[in-house]
Protein backbone atom coordinates (compact mmCIF):
# COMPACT_ATOMS: atom_id res chain seq x y z
CA UNK A 1 0.00 0.00 0.00
CA UNK A 2 1.30 3.72 0.02
CA UNK A 3 2.66 5.13 2.51
CA UNK A 4 2.51 8.58 3.64
CA UNK A 5 4.64 10.87 5.73
CA UNK A 6 3.90 15.13 6.50
CA UNK A 7 1.30 15.07 3.34
CA UNK A 8 4.16 12.83 1.08
CA UNK A 9 3.02 10.16 -0.43
CA UNK A 10 5.06 7.04 -1.51
CA UNK A 11 3.39 4.62 -4.06
CA UNK A 12 4.83 2.12 -6.44
CA UNK A 13 8.57 3.60 -6.24
CA UNK A 14 6.95 6.98 -7.38
CA UNK A 15 7.15 10.02 -4.71
CA UNK A 16 4.17 12.25 -4.99
CA UNK A 17 4.23 15.63 -2.62
CA UNK A 18 1.76 18.25 -2.23
CA UNK A 19 -0.87 15.87 -4.62
CA UNK A 20 1.80 16.95 -7.90
CA UNK A 21 3.24 13.74 -9.39
CA UNK A 22 7.25 13.60 -9.63
CA UNK A 23 9.37 11.10 -11.62
CA UNK A 24 7.33 9.00 -14.13
CA UNK A 25 4.24 10.19 -13.73
CA UNK A 26 1.87 7.35 -13.13
CA UNK A 27 4.17 4.08 -13.86
CA UNK A 28 3.24 0.61 -13.05
CA UNK A 29 3.19 -0.78 -9.26
CA UNK A 30 6.17 -1.90 -7.66
CA UNK A 31 8.07 0.65 -9.98
CA UNK A 32 8.66 -1.70 -12.53
CA UNK A 33 8.01 -0.86 -16.09
CA UNK A 34 4.43 -0.59 -17.30
CA UNK A 35 4.07 -4.15 -19.76
CA UNK A 36 1.04 -1.92 -21.14
CA UNK A 37 -0.73 1.24 -20.89
CA UNK A 38 -4.52 1.51 -18.47
CA UNK A 39 -6.92 3.13 -20.71
CA UNK A 40 -9.50 4.80 -17.77
CA UNK A 41 -12.94 5.84 -18.45
CA UNK A 42 -14.58 8.27 -15.56
CA UNK A 43 -17.93 8.86 -16.01
CA UNK A 44 -19.33 11.65 -13.94
CA UNK A 45 -23.15 10.74 -11.97
CA UNK A 46 -26.38 11.99 -13.85
CA UNK A 47 -27.93 15.36 -12.69
CA UNK A 48 -29.73 14.93 -9.27
CA UNK A 49 -32.36 18.07 -7.72
CA UNK A 50 -28.83 19.12 -5.47
CA UNK A 51 -27.27 20.06 -9.48
CA UNK A 52 -30.17 22.59 -10.26
CA UNK A 53 -31.40 23.83 -6.62
CA UNK A 54 -30.21 26.85 -4.71
CA UNK A 55 -26.87 25.55 -2.90
CA UNK A 56 -28.63 26.44 0.70
CA UNK A 57 -31.55 23.69 -0.52
CA UNK A 58 -29.08 20.75 -0.85
CA UNK A 59 -29.96 17.87 1.57
CA UNK A 60 -28.66 14.29 1.46
CA UNK A 61 -31.95 13.19 0.15
CA UNK A 62 -31.69 15.63 -3.29
CA UNK A 63 -28.22 15.15 -3.22
CA UNK A 64 -29.14 11.66 -4.43
CA UNK A 65 -32.09 12.23 -5.98
CA UNK A 66 -32.14 11.75 -10.00
CA UNK A 67 -33.61 14.74 -12.28
CA UNK A 68 -36.28 13.72 -15.04
CA UNK A 69 -33.47 14.68 -17.33
CA UNK A 70 -30.62 12.84 -15.09
CA UNK A 71 -32.87 10.09 -15.80
CA UNK A 72 -32.63 10.52 -19.65
CA UNK A 73 -28.73 11.28 -19.09
CA UNK A 74 -29.09 7.55 -17.38
CA UNK A 75 -30.85 5.62 -20.38
CA UNK A 76 -28.49 7.80 -23.01
CA UNK A 77 -25.37 6.43 -21.00
CA UNK A 78 -26.32 2.64 -20.68
CA UNK A 79 -26.98 2.71 -24.78
CA UNK A 80 -23.64 4.52 -25.42
CA UNK A 81 -21.29 2.53 -22.83
CA UNK A 82 -21.37 -0.72 -24.52
CA UNK A 83 -19.94 0.74 -27.62
CA UNK A 84 -16.46 1.33 -25.91
CA UNK A 85 -15.78 -1.86 -25.46
CA UNK A 86 -16.11 -4.28 -22.05
CA UNK A 87 -13.56 -2.83 -19.26
CA UNK A 88 -11.80 -5.06 -16.88
CA UNK A 89 -13.11 -3.43 -13.84
CA UNK A 90 -16.02 -0.58 -12.98
CA UNK A 91 -15.08 1.12 -9.98
CA UNK A 92 -18.08 3.33 -8.27
CA UNK A 93 -18.27 5.61 -6.13
CA UNK A 94 -20.36 5.31 -2.85
CA UNK A 95 -22.98 7.46 -3.14
CA UNK A 96 -26.18 6.50 -4.28
CA UNK A 97 -26.45 9.05 -7.56
CA UNK A 98 -23.44 7.24 -8.80
CA UNK A 99 -24.88 3.56 -8.16
CA UNK A 100 -27.95 4.55 -9.87
CA UNK A 101 -26.12 6.05 -12.92
CA UNK A 102 -24.25 2.91 -13.31
CA UNK A 103 -26.81 0.10 -12.22
CA UNK A 104 -29.15 0.17 -15.30
CA UNK A 105 -25.17 -0.59 -17.33
CA UNK A 106 -24.09 -3.29 -14.75
CA UNK A 107 -27.82 -4.88 -14.97
CA UNK A 108 -27.38 -4.73 -18.98
CA UNK A 109 -24.25 -6.09 -19.42
CA UNK A 110 -24.25 -8.81 -16.27
CA UNK A 111 -20.90 -6.88 -14.77
CA UNK A 112 -19.79 -6.31 -11.32
CA UNK A 113 -19.16 -2.84 -10.32
CA UNK A 114 -16.88 -2.73 -7.25
CA UNK A 115 -17.24 0.24 -4.58
CA UNK A 116 -14.63 2.08 -3.71
CA UNK A 117 -14.96 4.77 -0.73
CA UNK A 118 -12.27 6.57 -1.79
CA UNK A 119 -14.31 7.69 -5.45
CA UNK A 120 -16.31 9.55 -2.81
CA UNK A 121 -17.31 13.31 -4.03
CA UNK A 122 -14.38 15.74 -2.59
CA UNK A 123 -14.59 19.05 -0.75
CA UNK A 124 -16.08 21.64 -2.96
CA UNK A 125 -13.94 24.75 -0.64
CA UNK A 126 -10.83 26.21 -1.35
CA UNK A 127 -7.39 25.13 -0.64
CA UNK A 128 -6.52 26.55 2.73
CA UNK A 129 -2.95 26.42 1.85
CA UNK A 130 -2.63 23.38 4.75
CA UNK A 131 -0.32 20.37 4.06
CA UNK A 132 -2.08 17.65 2.95
CA UNK A 133 -3.48 15.59 6.13
CA UNK A 134 -0.80 12.27 6.50
CA UNK A 135 -4.25 9.89 7.97
CA UNK A 136 -7.53 10.16 6.89
CA UNK A 137 -10.80 11.11 9.49
CA UNK A 138 -14.00 8.86 8.82
CA UNK A 139 -17.72 9.94 9.57
CA UNK A 140 -18.25 7.01 11.97
CA UNK A 141 -21.86 7.37 11.93
CA UNK A 142 -22.42 7.63 8.13
CA UNK A 143 -21.59 4.35 6.09
CA UNK A 144 -22.00 3.20 2.87
CA UNK A 145 -25.20 0.99 1.42
CA UNK A 146 -25.34 -0.93 -1.58
CA UNK A 147 -28.70 -0.28 -3.87
CA UNK A 148 -27.59 -2.16 -7.17
CA UNK A 149 -27.40 -6.13 -6.98
CA UNK A 150 -24.41 -5.98 -9.38
CA UNK A 151 -21.92 -4.13 -6.92
CA UNK A 152 -19.65 -4.97 -4.18
CA UNK A 153 -17.57 -2.93 -1.71
CA UNK A 154 -13.98 -3.40 -2.24
CA UNK A 155 -13.15 -3.59 1.17
CA UNK A 156 -16.40 -4.75 3.40
CA UNK A 157 -14.97 -3.90 6.45
CA UNK A 158 -14.12 0.15 5.59
CA UNK A 159 -17.61 1.34 4.57
CA UNK A 160 -17.78 4.35 6.57
CA UNK A 161 -17.20 7.95 4.21
CA UNK A 162 -14.37 10.17 4.50
CA UNK A 163 -14.69 13.49 6.49
CA UNK A 164 -13.98 15.61 3.52
CA UNK A 165 -14.79 18.91 5.73
CA UNK A 166 -11.58 21.09 3.88
CA UNK A 167 -9.85 20.97 0.13
CA UNK A 168 -6.49 18.98 2.04
CA UNK A 169 -8.80 16.34 3.24
CA UNK A 170 -10.67 15.36 0.04
CA UNK A 171 -7.17 15.73 -1.68
CA UNK A 172 -5.79 12.90 0.53
CA UNK A 173 -8.84 10.97 -0.33
CA UNK A 174 -8.63 11.30 -3.96
CA UNK A 175 -4.27 10.40 -4.32
CA UNK A 176 -5.37 7.78 -2.40
CA UNK A 177 -7.71 6.51 -4.93
CA UNK A 178 -5.17 7.32 -7.74
CA UNK A 179 -2.60 5.48 -5.42
CA UNK A 180 -4.90 1.90 -5.40
CA UNK A 181 -5.68 2.63 -9.42
CA UNK A 182 -2.34 2.63 -10.36
CA UNK A 183 -1.14 -0.31 -7.56
CA UNK A 184 -3.97 -2.45 -8.93
CA UNK A 185 -4.23 -1.95 -12.87
CA UNK A 186 -1.33 0.77 -14.09
CA UNK A 187 0.99 -0.18 -16.77
CA UNK A 188 -1.77 -3.68 -16.85
CA UNK A 189 -3.09 -2.77 -20.65
CA UNK A 190 -6.06 -3.01 -19.26
CA UNK A 191 -9.52 -0.91 -19.43
CA UNK A 192 -11.11 0.31 -16.49
CA UNK A 193 -13.75 2.69 -15.78
CA UNK A 194 -14.53 4.80 -12.71
CA UNK A 195 -17.92 6.19 -12.03
CA UNK A 196 -17.89 9.27 -9.58
CA UNK A 197 -18.45 12.88 -9.32
CA UNK A 198 -17.11 16.52 -10.69
CA UNK A 199 -14.58 17.46 -8.24
CA UNK A 200 -13.16 14.35 -7.33
CA UNK A 201 -12.70 13.67 -11.28
CA UNK A 202 -11.35 17.29 -11.38
CA UNK A 203 -8.96 16.02 -9.01
CA UNK A 204 -8.12 12.77 -10.31
CA UNK A 205 -7.43 13.27 -13.80
CA UNK A 206 -5.15 16.38 -12.82
CA UNK A 207 -2.98 13.77 -10.08
CA UNK A 208 -2.60 11.23 -13.07
CA UNK A 209 -1.30 13.91 -15.57
CA UNK A 210 1.09 14.75 -12.78
CA UNK A 211 -0.76 18.29 -12.21
CA UNK A 212 0.41 20.22 -8.98
CA UNK A 213 -2.66 20.38 -7.05
CA UNK A 214 -1.90 21.86 -3.85
CA UNK A 215 -3.67 25.44 -4.45
CA UNK A 216 -6.21 23.67 -5.91
CA UNK A 217 -7.70 22.21 -9.70
CA UNK A 218 -6.86 24.64 -12.59
CA UNK A 219 -10.27 26.82 -13.36
CA UNK A 220 -9.09 28.20 -16.62
CA UNK A 221 -7.39 27.44 -19.59
CA UNK A 222 -6.82 24.25 -21.84
CA UNK A 223 -5.85 22.41 -18.21
CA UNK A 224 -9.12 22.88 -16.60
CA UNK A 225 -11.61 19.64 -16.43
CA UNK A 226 -15.40 20.10 -16.38
CA UNK A 227 -17.31 16.76 -16.58
CA UNK A 228 -20.71 17.04 -17.60
CA UNK A 229 -23.59 14.98 -15.73
CA UNK A 230 -22.83 11.35 -17.16
CA UNK A 231 -19.80 12.88 -19.25
CA UNK A 232 -17.09 10.20 -20.20
CA UNK A 233 -13.45 11.23 -19.87
CA UNK A 234 -10.99 9.29 -21.55
CA UNK A 235 -7.80 8.58 -20.45
CA UNK A 236 -4.80 6.56 -21.63
CA UNK A 237 -1.27 5.68 -19.85
CA UNK A 238 1.86 5.66 -22.08
CA UNK A 239 3.08 1.92 -21.71
CA UNK A 240 6.58 2.68 -21.89
CA UNK A 241 7.18 6.43 -19.53
CA UNK A 242 3.22 5.78 -17.64
CA UNK A 243 2.60 9.13 -18.34
CA UNK A 244 -1.21 10.21 -18.60
CA UNK A 245 -2.94 12.13 -21.00
CA UNK A 246 -6.65 13.40 -21.29
CA UNK A 247 -7.66 11.84 -24.80
CA UNK A 248 -11.29 12.80 -24.61
CA UNK A 249 -13.91 15.05 -22.79
CA UNK A 250 -17.46 14.24 -22.38
CA UNK A 251 -16.81 12.50 -25.66
CA UNK A 252 -20.23 10.84 -25.09
CA UNK A 253 -22.02 14.32 -25.71
CA UNK A 254 -24.69 13.67 -22.65
CA UNK A 255 -27.83 15.22 -22.81
CA UNK A 256 -27.82 18.50 -21.06
CA UNK A 257 -31.74 19.61 -21.51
Amino acid sequence: GATRTGGTTSSGGVTLTGGARTGTGGGGAGGTTPAGGLTLYYVRHAEVVANVVDPSEITLENADTLTPLGLRQVEALTAYLPGLGTPDAVLVSPHLRAQRTIGPYLAATELTGEVWMELAEASGEPSTGAPVPSEPKYIRFYRATLEIPNLVFRDPNQIEFWQNDNYESGLLMVMTARDLLLERYGGSGKTVMVVGHAIAGQLLIGLLRGDDLLAGPPTTGSSAVYILNTGVMKLTQEPTTGHFKLDGRNVNSPPTK
